[in-house]
């Protein structure tokens, strides 16, 4: 990889110089070299240049002789190579998508065969130079001619000119090419990519049984892209298949992806025109060619794979694009001809008919995935019309479709759904440990951590805001989101100069929002509280928020921990946490006297969090205005790419006014009665 731009640009200068420093000496030493008769013989005692034969002159095939030539010639291959690997580097660093076209393929392919006419004139030059044997054998295994390769690597092995030094290496690499030789011949690959089909994908019961073929698997295909990086097309299609098999059935869809989107020809079938769709899936011709068939295998198995990478990530945008696009993972592919004696007809194939046949378990896995799917848009309709209850239940249904880890970040992603539901429902425990098991499902889901920063600072939990701001902020870093990086670091600013500096003012903790922990809406007030409420709140919400009940299969499938220990272990941990929350808000809310005291206190920091915001508001005016136009409680603009973001709703602005010197309809009613006494 070449990262650094201006050495890369100095190194592809100083190659390029040595090139064409090494082509003008070539040039000189063809411009006195014999020329061959008309029988192609070479007179050695002519030096007459060009015209050695009565004054006729041949084609400029001159015959170079001497290790100096074989040096420059040699050395020539060598500087073309440095030139080619920096080149390549460059131009696909300046596409965007970072693809590998077949156009550049086919390009740098007749530049590295260049090398080795290089080489082999060099070896004719000087039979006893081993230096471009090597060089010739090390272009041959880069174009996957691991053949020619091995034949080199024995030259250099059997000849008693090589030095001992130049036949161990040959020695060392002959066994290396002999290897990459058997594993890259198309029955190899193709009879391993079957076996591999036959393996249902992230299994934990079946892996055992295929870890030998399954690391072989990605350890030959490595091999070889590593060695033969200007492959042919076809060898590369049945590499990238064959390890991304392997890495999908281990559950390393990140590796997997990258392999997808590391080439041009893995684009999938989808989104295309119709148009498009035939023409690509289906040859303007009676008959499918064998290749043709192969090609069009090759893509379905590509589209197969992109659609599993992308669920088995947890990325609902790109699933949602390839929904639409086949009407809900059940829409047709295109249709394949076949002719006969009688004529031609016409088959449509679905999609999932095509995937069975690639796949066995390929059906079980769009199955599951069309119910969730069809589950997390009602929720989404739901949510954007401020229906939250009706939304809860569509993802809950959605969740408890889930039937094996391949869905993990997926549900993990639904999770973030059902907690801004939630949220919006006024149910700020059940939201929590929402948030909570989307982060032990997928630790680099940002979005849960900016969600329960909200929840925290809601009820007044600043500490924990803090924490999970400052996690959303190194997550959106990892994740390269720029956006959600400068949400995280303007929240955490706002945070800082209001209730965590109050904080350490005083040195107290903020009073919590025990009102809202318990499930009581944010505008009631304590004094319409009894204790048996407040006893019935608990038990309800304990029930929910008790570590025996993490697994209930409305909340979370327990298949995601099954032989996981410590994924248990902290599912455990979180919901302890949480239920120490309630404990807390249960105390404060006991009895009447305890109710009425913690009624006084939040009175009190609401004051001086309104006092502050003023200070703070006067002293900068950008900062107040900035301040004023976001709803630090969580509130989050909804849209159809992220569908589980949290929308602006009149009733939660007044419920989270409350932690910004407000308390709702009553609260302000207090303010007014308390100016008039």
């Amino acid at each position: 990889a070449f990262l650094n731009q201006d050495k890369d640009e100095q190194a592809l200068k100083k190659f390029r110089a040595a090139r064409d420093t090494y082509t003008r000496a070539i040039i000189m030493l063809e411009s006195i070299a014999p020329s061959p008769d008309k029988q192609g013989h070479f007179d050695r005692s002519s030096r007459d240049g060009i015209f050695n034969n009565g004054g006729k002159p041949f084609l400029p095939t001159r015959q170079l002789l001497g290790r100096e030539a074989g040096t420059l010639l040699s050395n020539r291959a060598a500087s073309t190579l440095m030139v080619i690997q920096i080149e390549e580097a460059k131009e696909r660093f300046k596409d965007v998508s970072g693809k590998f076209t077949p156009d550049m393929l086919w390009k740098y392919r007749q530049k590295i065969q260049e090398c080795i006419d290089d080489c082999m004139r060099a070896r004719k030059a000087d039979t006893t130079y081993m230096k471009p044997i090597l060089r010739q054998a090390k272009c041959h295994e880069r174009l996957a001619d691991f053949t020619a390769a091995c034949a080199c690597y024995t030259t250099v092995v059997s000849s008693s000119k090589a030095s001992e030094k130049e036949k161990e290496e040959a020695r060392v690499e002959l066994e290396h090419a002999k290897r990459l030789k058997v594993i890259s011949e198309v029955t190899y690959l193709t009879e391993a990519r079957r076996a591999l089909r036959k393996v249902p994908i992230n299994d934990r019961e079946s892996f055992p049984r295929n870890e030998l073929l399954i690391k072989s698997a990605i350890t030959d295909a490595t091999d070889i892209e590593n060695r033969a990086t200007h492959m042919p097309l076809d060898i590369r299609q049945l590499v990238a298949c064959l390890k991304i098999n392997a890495l999908i059935i281990c559950g390393q869809y990140k590796e997997a992806l990258e392999t997808l989107e590391s080439f041009e020809f893995f684009d999938s079938l989808f989104p295309m025109s119709q148009k498009e769709l035939k023409s690509k899936i289906s040859p303007p011709r009676g008959f499918e060619t064998e290749d043709d068939m192969v090609v069009r295998e090759n893509i379905v198995e590509m589209t197969l794979f992109r659609i599993v990478v992308h669920y088995g990530l947890g990325d609902v945008e790109n699933l949602e694009r390839f929904a639409m696009q086949t009407n809900g993972f059940t829409g047709d592919l295109g249709s394949k001809t076949t002719q006969d004696r009688n004529g031609s007809d016409r088959i449509k194939f679905t999609m999932l008919d095509t995937f069975n046949e690639i796949r066995p378990d390929a059906g079980s896995i769009f199955a599951v995935l069309k119910d969730q799917h069809e589950a997390r848009m009602r929720g989404n309709s739901a949510f954007s019309s401020g229906k939250y209850d009706e939304a809860e239940k569509q993802y809950t249904k959605c969740i408890a479709a889930s039937n094996s880890s391949l869905s993990q970040q997926f549900v993990s992603a639904i999770l973030c759904n059902r907690a801004a539901a939630r949220m919006g429902a006024q149910k700020y425990i059940d939201a929590m440990l929402d948030c909570g098991r989307a982060i032990i499902l997928d630790p680099t889901r940002a979005k849960a951590y900016s969600r329960r920063a909200a929840i925290f600072s809601h009820l007044r939990l600043f500490d924990k805001a803090l924490e999970d701001l400052t996690m959303y902020e190194k997550t959106a870093d990892a994740n390269s989101d720029i956006k959600q990086k400068n949400d995280a670091k303007s929240r955490s600013k706002e945070l800082k100069a209001v209730e965590i500096r109050l904080e350490q003012q005083y040195g107290e903790s903020a009073p919590i929002h025990a009102r809202a922990i318990l499930g009581f809406s944010d505008d009631s007030s304590t004094k319409s509280l009894s204790d048996g409420d407040v006893t019935k709140a608990f038990k309800k919400l304990s029930l929910r928020a008790h570590a025996d009940k993490v697994f209930h299969p409305n909340e979370l499938p327990s298949h995601f921990v099954a032989g996981n220990e410590e994924m248990l272990k902290l599912f455990t941990e979180d919901a302890n946490r949480v239920f120490n929350h309630l404990n807390v808000a249960k105390d404060a809310l006991k009895t009447s006297s305890d109710r009425r005291s913690h009624e006084a206190s939040e009175y009190q920091w609401d004051s001086q969090v309104s006092v502050q915001r003023r200070r703070a508001s006067s002293s900068s005016n950008s900062a107040g205005s900035r301040y004023a136009g976001r709803h630090f409680a969580g509130e989050y603009s909804y849209s159809r790419a992220d569908s589980y973001a949290y929308e602006e709703s009149a009733h939660y602005r007044s419920a989270s006014s409350s932690s910004r010197g407000g308390r709702g309809a009553s609260s302000s009613g207090r303010h007014r009665r308390h100016r008039r006494v």
